[in-house]
């Protein structure tokens, strides 16, 4: 049960001083972008917007992607995936040159990282939607500034 290996593998973090993706402990693939960038993911290179509707899955592990071009101005966060699916469908990353990144509820360790990655390596301004409710500002927040389990990281 992933509630009961949680809070282990969180201890083993903090005892040894490494990330679980360092540890090859990954989660689930969780959360996609779509728009003009292109990432080098081992020997494949591919652009997200080239993959269909439906965009590039992002990995629990990101820190070995590469960011061969990123032709976007800014990344729009969207917490459910019906919101992206609609903007996508109007071209909305196209018109406004933005990378969509949906992260279908609370964003999973691998989107969170990536919204780092590109923020803090590519200067890239990012942007959060979400429903406005309570929930809604716990994910910006959580993305924001880390979540309260991982505070001895930051």
């Amino acid at each position: 049960d992933q509630r009961e290996s949680d809070p282990i593998i969180e201890d083993l973090e903090r005892m040894m001083g490494v990330l679980r993706e360092e540890m090859h402990l990954t989660a689930d693939r969780r959360g996609y972008i779509y728009g003009d960038i292109v990432i080098r993911d081992g020997e494949d290179e591919f652009n997200t917007s080239k993959l269909g509707m439906g965009g590039w899955a992002v990995p629990g592990t990101v820190e070995h992607l590469q960011f061969v071009e990123v032709n976007v101005d800014y990344a729009l966060v969207v917490e459910t995936a019906a919101m992206a699916d609609r903007l996508i469908e109007e071209k909305f990353p196209k018109k406004e040159k933005a990378l969509i990144i949906a992260t279908q509820g609370q964003a999973s360790r691998g989107v969170r990282r990536l919204i780092h990655r590109l923020h803090y390596e590519e200067g890239l301004p990012i942007i959060v939607f979400t429903d406005g409710d309570p929930y809604g500002w716990y994910i910006y927040s959580t993305i924001k500034q880390g979540s309260i389990n991982l505070a001895y990281l930051s």
